[in-house]
């Protein structure tokens, strides 16, 4: 039996001004800390129209709460984020895909790990929403990244039921279980997007989500060659504090175009990236503590764990400005799945 989400869709009366609806959002525990746009009767009813889907629609049962996310009450969180309305249909892909058993939300939502929602924006939805894919694509200055993020980030508290220091356990959080959205730099890739490779046309516009845990920064200026800009990376991604270290799960790397093209003008793939960080991503164990080598060895482990469990658990990603940067965004590990689902216009 499914369970009402904490912010409902029943209207409230309160007096003509913004400081009285921030107050009423902000007593019931309906915000993440920051100021809202007041849902009201109009505005919702502005975001529904994009979508030409009855109200009661349940969109989808989101965990822990058992809650259904309807259109009306994802579209009231949409509005409390600053959302658009043409930016709704990729809230409500988001939403749909976060909910598919393999991400594993309920997971993601009671850990006390910093795990959280990150979008990722592909197909021509990204330009025509301006949803920034190059310079500072993960921080400030976008509307549209932002609003998304949050609008996701607000559904899993206020309809999932994901409330910090209450279900969410999270021992310090994370600035991205504010707002995490952007869009690939296909333009500046030198190779297929994600959602093609993943099965879908270049025309689709979709949604990724990730479970993110944190974003760990990369630069190498200097190398001229795969091999040397690749043991940079994997270097900079074999910390012993991670995530389910030895326990499987997905590896997100995000290369700036200038990384993405040194490894393409050398005649290689996507694939080829992914064989040689397999190969050679690893951990020795003289670099962790006796009792985590003790536990990597009741696993079957013996001098190294592997980060990897096959070449394509490594998903590759081109976003970003200028510069020579690269982002390792670890997952939750095995817990969680990466997700891509289709952005419906109407």
């Amino acid at each position: 039996m499914t369970r009402n989400a904490i912010l409902a869709a029943d209207a409230v009366e309160v007096e003509d001004s913004l400081e009285a609806a921030l107050e009423i959002f902000e007593r019931n525990k309906w915000t993440d800390g920051l100021p809202i746009v007041p849902p009201t009767e109009k505005r919702v009813a502005a975001m529904l129209d994009v979508v030409q889907r009855d109200p009661q629609d349940v969109l989808r049962i989101l965990a822990p709460s058992g809650a259904e996310a309807t259109v009306e009450l994802t579209a009231i969180n949409a509005v409390m984020a600053g959302c658009k309305p043409d930016y709704f249909p990729v809230v409500v892909a988001a939403v749909e895909a976060i909910a598919d058993p393999a991400f594993n939300l309920g997971a993601i939502q009671g850990t006390n790990n910093p795990a959280t929602t990150m979008i990722i924006v592909n197909g021509p939805i990204a330009t025509e929403l301006g949803i920034n894919s190059a310079g500072n694509c993960f921080g400030q200055g976008w509307r549209s990244n932002l609003t998304i993020g949050r609008a996701l980030r607000l559904v899993c508290q206020n309809i999932g039921g994901g409330q910090p220091q209450i279900t969410d356990l999270a021992v310090h959080g994370q600035p991205g279980k504010i707002a995490f959205c952007f869009a690939e730099n296909e333009s500046e890739s030198p190779w297929e997007p994600l959602h093609v490779e993943r099965g879908y046309s270049s025309g689709e516009n979709t949604v990724t989500v990730v479970g993110a845990v944190c974003v760990v920064n990369i630069i190498d200026g200097f190398s001229t060659t795969p091999e040397g800009l690749l043991t940079t990376i994997i270097h900079s991604m074999d910390y012993a504090g991670q995530t389910r270290l030895g326990r499987g799960g997905e590896l997100m790397l995000v290369l700036c175009p200038y990384h993405a093209s040194l490894l393409a003008e050398a005649g290689w793939s996507k694939n080829d990236a992914k064989r040689w960080l397999h190969d050679n991503a690893r951990i020795r164990f003289t670099r962790l503590a006796p009792g985590k080598v003790e536990d990597l060895s009741a696993m079957g482990f013996s001098e190294f764990v592997p980060l990897s469990y096959a070449p394509e658990a490594f998903v590759l990603v081109v976003a970003g400005g200028p510069g020579t940067h690269a982002a390792y965004i670890p997952t939750f590990g095995r817990e969680t799945k990466i997700i891509t689902r289709p952005i419906h216009k109407n």
